[in-house]
C-alpha cells in the first residue's frame, strides 16, 4: 500500500509505502518494510531555461523489522527526453561502498 502527494512546490514529490504490514493466514508476522522518500527535479530552482534538462534528486528512507534504518540516495539526469544517466547509493544495508549506475537512451513518441 503506498500513497504519494505532489507538494506543489515546484516537482517536489513525497511518498510514502508500506508492505507486509499484517500478518499472514497462519498468523507468522512477516517481515513489514516501510519507506518514505522525496524526489525532485533539482534545475527546477535554477532561473535558468533549461526545458530540455533535468535532474531528478530522490531520497529515501527505509525501515523494516528488526533491521537498522537505510537512508537511500539516487538520481538522474536526463537530456530532451532521450538519453539518461542514472546513479545511486544504497543505505547501510547494502554492502561496503556498494553504488549502483546505469545509463540509457530511447525515443520518445
Amino acid at each position: 500500500m503506498g500513497l504519494s502527494y505532489r507538494t506543489g512546490f515546484r516537482s517536489l514529490l513525497i511518498g510514502l509505502t508500506c508492505q507486509n504490514y499484517w500478518r499472514n493466514a497462519e498468523e507468522q508476522e512477516l517481515a513489514y518494510v516501510v519507506e518514505a522518500g522525496a524526489a525532485m527535479d533539482l534545475l527546477d530552482l535554477v532561473p535558468l531555461n533549461l526545458r530540455r534538462h533535468s535532474l531528478v534528486v530522490a531520497l529515501d528512507r527505509v525501515y523494516t523489522r528488526g533491521s537498522t534504518k537505510k537512508l537511500e540516495v539516487g538520481a538522474e539526469y536526463a537530456f530532451s527526453e532521450t538519453v539518461f544517466i542514472r546513479g545511486g547509493v544504497p543505505g547501510s544495508g547494502g554492502p561496503p561502498g556498494a553504488q549502483c549506475w546505469g545509463r540509457s537512451a530511447g525515443t520518445v513518441g
